[in-house]
């Protein structure tokens, strides 16, 4: 019943990409999606650098999905999660060209859920978790100590909520300077 009824959030009205509220990096709590009222959020995200979204909420009262633009009107989102499970995360390196990229936040089934967004925002190089300006052994060894479940861990470089074979993968991938 809760669920089906009761008011939105602070950042109302922020329906459309032209009405999205400015969402600072950090966690933000007490968040709500209606079915027909999506939530849209500018966030800040220097070219290079990789967005980092972390959502918490229970999908049984309904699935929230997401998307990520890099402008308003554009005719295709540049990243999605669109998975149907609690608490979804998922990562995106700017590389559109746009200094803002705007976060849609909507529901695929179900009348109104409540949620919560943490926001992160690593530097063109993720891959670089000892900032030194290289991706090298040291690097490895960060991803091995923190392997497993690390919901929003830097070493959590694919987003999915845990340090493993992807994320080993991706570092291996980025071996060497940075660009």
């Amino acid at each position: 019943t809760y669920m089906a009824a009761g008011s939105d959030d602070a950042f109302e009205p922020s329906d459309t990409a032209l009405t999205a509220a400015t969402l600072p990096v950090g966690t933000t709590s007490g968040l709500i999606v209606k079915r027909l009222s999506p939530d849209w959020y500018a966030v800040t995200v220097p070219s290079g650098a990789r967005l980092n979204v972390q959502s918490t909420y229970l999908h049984a009262r309904g699935d929230i999905d997401f998307r990520v633009w890099a402008n308003a009107g554009d005719a295709a989102p540049v990243a999605d999660a669109l998975g149907d499970i609690d608490n979804e995360s998922f990562g995106y390196v700017n590389d559109s060209g746009s200094t803002t990229l705007l976060v849609e936040v909507f529901l695929s089934s179900g009348t109104r859920n409540a949620y919560s967004l943490s926001l992160s925002v690593t530097p063109a190089c993720a891959e670089d978790l000892d900032g030194d300006g290289e991706v090298t052994g040291s690097d490895i060894a960060l991803v091995l100590l923190d392997f497993g479940t690390c919901p929003g861990c830097p070493a959590d470089l694919d987003g999915d909520g845990e340090v493993g074979g992807g994320d080993l993968a991706m570092l291996l991938l980025a071996f060497g300077p940075c660009p």
